[in-house]
């Protein structure tokens, strides 16, 4: 990795050589569960843990994940005064919505290298009237990111993002890891049983779309388009819209009276990591038409399982996707029902199940190779040599306590 600069608000700080103890201090809102934030948190914890001396503490108003070091806060007062803060050597604050603790920027310790790491924020254009006020106030308080040293971004979509809110600190693209990739089977069930099984992962609100495919579905079979098809809708209930699973349950309700002997809906909340992982497992088609991903893990949970994926062409879903998934054009409800017909037929004909360049034992082996560039270990190390850039530590040589870093080719 080439080394970072330490640059933030137009001046470079020199900065001490390796000390005996690296205070580093989190901060984000939350840190729970089956959330791809919070999950960073953890993983970038994790990774600062194998550089000797590290003492990493997170603060945050609530915090259920057990391996996290972590002291409930109130207030920004409640951080600014507590002694590990003061005496941080590294604060890397999280921001992907408005939250108060990330107020607390400018009251970092002079001698503490700031990092801010970017997980954009959901436009205004696909947030519910409701949440206009919410959204325009992430949008202003952004720019404490101009306090910051350094600030890295989950994807080059983030970066393009942080520029056009005209926050010109230095920063850098860092993609987040996907635990527990699922490896895909040797066959899907489909094969056997002839039943397509679709799969929707993410919060249920309108920027997921999760209501458009239930509107293409509809289309498709009420007009015979499809049979014999099975769907699974997981979401994290805590963070989805009332007004979204309101409608979700008309949709799914007339979907079931009018074409059930056709296709059968199952809505998960709050699967478990296992329950999840078997769902996609088993799933040819993993349906996603989102209006905005600022990184998008569930895509790359889909690949790896062999899932075939169809989402709407904005953002960051090219990108993710590394040249694997079908895109439709943004909110195209026709395009987007033709292609899941389209996909369907795909994935019951026999050159899908043959052993050609066109067949699923081939799409898998695209798809391992695509998510190996995210694997934990990898990113961790990624992570891990940034942040040790940026504060331009130097690391006694040689120490095996110090980890070799893995620098993969980029993903096909």
């Amino acid at each position: 990795m080439k080394p970072l600069p330490n640059v933030g608000n137009g001046s470079v700080r020199t900065q001490p050589k390796w000390p005996a103890t690296i205070n580093v201090s989190f901060i984000n809102s939350l840190c729970v569960e089956r959330d791809a934030i919070s999950m960073a948190v953890r993983d970038e914890m994790a990774a600062l843990r194998t550089v000797p001396g590290v003492n990493a503490k997170l603060f945050t108003y609530r915090c259920d994940i057990s391996d996290v070091h972590f002291l409930p806060v109130e207030t920004i007062t409640d951080i600014a005064f507590d002694r590990h803060f003061q005496t941080s050597d590294i604060v890397i604050a999280h921001y992907g919505v408005r939250y108060p603790l990330f107020n607390v920027l400018p009251l970092t310790p002079r001698r503490a290298t700031r990092i801010v790491v970017f997980h954009n924020v959901t436009p205004i254009a696909h947030s519910p009237r409701s949440g206009h006020d919410g959204v325009a106030i992430s949008l202003r308080q952004i720019s404490n990111a101009q306090w910051a040293d350094h600030v890295i971004c989950d994807s080059e979509t983030n970066l393009e993002t942080l520029r056009e809110m005209g926050v010109t600190t230095a920063a850098s693209v860092l993609p987040l890891a996907v635990h527990g990739s699922p490896r895909p089977p040797e066959t899907k069930p489909s094969g056997r049983d002839g039943v397509v099984r679709i799969a929707f992962v993410g919060r249920f609100v309108k920027s997921k779309g999760v209501t458009d495919l239930l509107h293409a579905l509809a289309a498709l079979l009420g007009r015979g388009a499809l049979t014999n098809v099975r769907l699974v809708l997981i979401g994290n209930t805590e963070f989805s819209s009332p007004s979204t699973l309101a409608r979700m349950q008309n949709q799914i309700d007339a979907l079931r009276r009018d074409v059930g002997r056709h296709l059968s809906v199952e809505l998960v909340a709050d699967a478990s990591d296992e329950h999840k992982t078997e769902v996609l497992r088993e799933s040819d088609l993993f349906v996603l038409p989102t209006y905005h991903e600022g990184f998008c893990v569930p895509i790359l949970e889909a690949i790896a399982a062999g899932c075939r994926v169809i989402t709407y062409d904005n953002s960051n879903t090219a990108r993710i996707g590394g040249g694997l998934t079908t895109l439709v054009p943004t909110g195209d409800l026709e395009r987007l029902a033709a292609t899941i017909e389209s996909a369907t037929a795909d994935v019951r004909s026999e050159a899908w199940h043959g052993p050609g360049q066109s067949g699923y034992r081939d799409y898998v082996e695209r798809a391992q190779r695509h998510v190996d560039y995210y694997a934990p270990a990898v990113v961790h190390a990624r992570f891990r040599d940034a942040v040790v850039s940026i504060r331009r530590l130097t690391v006694p040589e040689p120490d095996e306590r110090w980890p070799i870093a893995v620098e993969p080719t980029e993903p096909a």
